[in-house]
């Protein structure tokens, strides 16, 4: 034990110069501690904690035994306070409760198609007679040919984001609050709002502006290449993601290039390069400019405009912000005459990341493009690569060189970043794409050589008219990507579910490929065995053995499988629940026992109740009280679909209707003679943007 020890503590001397590397990780720790607490910490305990752990290393001195232990304590802290301080400043009391009608009136901020219907974002809002800090999301008829920055009114049912499915689920709720959203639901009875005051400071108008220009943007793209492609445009231009139909989304994700649809690194890469590369080609072309100026400065400084100008024509979405200041990052360092890409420049684009938008280390694109970029930079430095990939880049001693750099270059880059980001992929959206090094090889040439540089010169020439030809040329290549994520994601095998994976899994995997990836010695192998244990954690993990959500539509349980019955149609939740026990998602498979007559050797059904059989318990969902006596003699949880006053059952445990409203779907597990019962409310905790 003792050798082990003294080989980790001289390996980690041997890897001083790289200990920077984990800052980055150090610091979303600290927020990621924050975001997995189960109530709120006190006020300002992070600070607190933060001075004192400050006051130590002060104290015992930054060069004295312990200190770099009480450095890195000090960068969780120091993370744990700044996700404190941005969650406390965008706290603001909550005005709605489950389906609440009410008559109101705002400005719309954002606007999308969706589904031949309209979303908006809300502000500047006015419910009743009293003015709300809070942004609401409606949806309203497409007979309502609004525009962003009407000011309308009318009338509209809302409800407070839901509760998370299941646990390490996807939390509507916290997403909404760190996009200022307190509440969605349908609108109706809108007209324009002529009275509408408009008092927005400078930014606010030239941002509504900005947004204005976006919508006609995408509008104009589906108006001239059509809703098929011209969808796909409009989202990778401006970041309108409402008009494309599940079935293409579904295509796209199950063949591995998912990733196009959303704007962030990929799109920002490519506009900031092929910006930079087009700016000093036509340099180039001057001689007087060209011996006399920088050019390469030049085109990395317009290239951060272009970049910049992207961010907001597209949105500026959390991911879109992320890929920005990575791509500045990058160019600052080609004005510095530092190395572009590294892994020093990747660690402070993730840091500048984090202390901007701390809650932006939850999300998948945060997580998937920088394991991405440093898993690539990464195997490009390793031994490998430098023999066998880098040689044959650099070697000109192939007559047809550029298509075999070509080839190289993409086969390995896609199967790194794959690697790379897989897991990830398995932890947000419970599936897999094993074709994806295909599809993206396929794909690459349309995307690099005519979609990203003919869409570009597409929105260069939208204000002046010019963008037809350009835009048909980007739809050619937008064409022959629909026909590759078809034909990919037909294949046998194209989608593989698994179950959900839990945040102690994708911990482990992602903690084991920094090992791998920032270490040199030989001791960073030993991240294999994490990487390992990470991707069985779903197997690993016990699952529910009955589960029933909120308003009581879906209910789940173990029968050779799982199988789910659906009583009403509630589909986010059902393929939130195909997800967590890892099913491929098949509405054919829900099942109607609702007051039917059914008897099989797991389930019961009568017009009064159905009875599961879990192991050796037995779980009554009761209908009507009528049948609540019998059920107690024999049940071991009664779930009641109506309300159950101070009703005694001295060998079953109930949940009632306002159990469920109250506390969102519940989860069963029988474990030998235990019954455990855990609600969404239970997983959720007390937090602030629990509403």
């Amino acid at each position: 034990m003792l050798n082990f020890i003294g080989l980790i503590k001289e390996n980690f001397l041997k890897e001083r110069e790289r200990w920077f590397l984990w800052l980055p990780f150090l610091l979303a720790c600290g927020i990621l501690w924050y975001f997995h607490l189960a109530n709120e910490p006190p006020r300002d305990l992070g600070l607190v904690l933060l001075s004192v752990a400050i006051f130590v290393l002060i104290k015992n001195g930054y060069a004295s035994k312990g200190s770099v232990a009480i450095m890195s304590v000090v960068v969780v802290l120091s993370g744990f306070s700044i996700a404190q301080v941005k969650t406390m400043s965008l706290y603001k009391p909550n005005f709605i409760t489950k389906g609440t009608y009410v008559s109101f009136s705002g400005r719309i901020g954002k606007l999308d198609i969706y589904n031949n219907k309209r979303r908006a974002v809300i502000d500047k809002l006015i419910v009743g007679d009293k003015s709300i800090s809070n942004k609401i999301k409606i949806t309203f008829s497409k007979k309502y040919n609004f525009e962003v920055g009407d000011y309308i009114k009318g009338k509209a049912k809302l409800s407070p984001p839901s509760l998370p499915v299941y646990p390490d689920g996807y939390d509507m709720e916290q997403n909404m609050y760190f996009n200022d959203i307190s509440a969605s639901g349908y609108a109706y009875k809108l007209i324009k709002d002529k009275n509408g005051i408009d008092n927005s400071s400078f930014l606010d108008v030239l941002l509504a502006r900005v947004e204005k220009l976006r919508h006609k943007m995408s509008r104009r793209i589906v108006d001239i290449l059509g809703a098929d492609n011209g969808s796909i445009i409009a989202t990778i231009i401006a970041g309108d993601k409402g008009s494309i139909t599940y079935d293409r989304v579904r295509a796209y994700r199950n063949s591995g290039l998912a990733h196009f649809l959303s704007i962030s690194g990929l799109h920002m890469s490519m506009v900031s390069g092929l910006v930079f590369l087009g700016i000093r080609c036509l340099l180039a072309l001057f001689p007087c400019i060209a011996l006399n100026y920088n050019i390469k400065k030049i085109a990395a400084s317009m290239s951060i405009v272009m970049a910049f100008v992207y961010l907001l024509i597209s949105g500026a979405s959390v991911p879109t912000q992320r890929a920005f200041i990575m791509v500045a990052v990058i160019m600052l360092g080609v004005l510095l005459n530092r190395r572009a890409l590294s892994l020093r420049t990747i660690s402070f684009a993730a840091i500048m990341v984090m202390l901007i938008s701390p809650f932006a280390v939850v999300g998948a694109s945060f997580q998937m493009s920088f394991f991405a970029v440093v898993a690539l930079i990464s195997a490009y430095n390793s031994k490998f690569a430098q023999m066998h990939v880098v040689k044959n880049l650099s070697s000109r001693t192939y007559k047809y060189k550029a298509i075999y750099a070509y080839f190289i270059g993409v086969v390995f880059s896609d199967l790194i970043a794959s690697l790379a980001t897989t897991p990830f992929a398995l932890y947000h959206f419970n599936q897999m794409a094993p074709y994806t090094l295909l599809a993206n090889f396929m794909a690459a040439p349309f995307i690099g050589f005519i979609i990203m540089p003919f869409a570009i010169v597409s929105a260069l020439l939208m204000p002046f008219g010019f963008d037809k030809i350009p835009l048909q040329i980007t739809s050619i290549g937008v064409e022959k990507l629909n026909q590759i994520t078809d034909f990919v994601s037909s294949l046998k095998g194209a989608e593989i579910i698994t179950p959900h994976m839990p945040d102690w899994g994708i911990f482990i995997i992602a903690f084991s490929m920094l090992w791998l990836c920032l270490w040199q010695e030989k001791w960073r192998y030993f991240a294999v065995g994490g990487i390992v244990i990470g991707l069985a954690s779903p197997w690993l993990e016990k699952k529910a053995d009955f589960y029933i959500s909120e308003d009581a539509s879906t209910i789940a349980y173990k029968d050779d499988g799982i199988i789910i019955a659906g009583f009403n149609k509630n589909s986010f939740v059902q393929r939130q629940i195909f997800n967590y026990y890892g099913i491929k998602y098949n509405p054919k498979k829900l099942v109607n026992y609702n007051r039917n007559i059914i008897k099989t050797d797991v389930v019961s059904c009568d017009n009064l109740a159905c009875l599961y059989k879990v192991k050796d318990k037995v779980i009554s969902l009761s209908f009507s009280s009528l049948s609540l006596a019998e059920d107690c003699k024999r049940a071991s949880v009664i779930v009641a679909l109506y309300p159950v006053n101070s009703y005694i059952c001295e060998n079953a445990q109930i949940i009632d209707r306002f159990d469920l409203y109250k506390n969102g779907g519940y989860f069963i597990y029988a474990d030998g003679s235990k019954i455990k019962i855990i609600s969404s409310a239970n997983l959720a905790g007390n937090r602030l943007w629990r509403r």
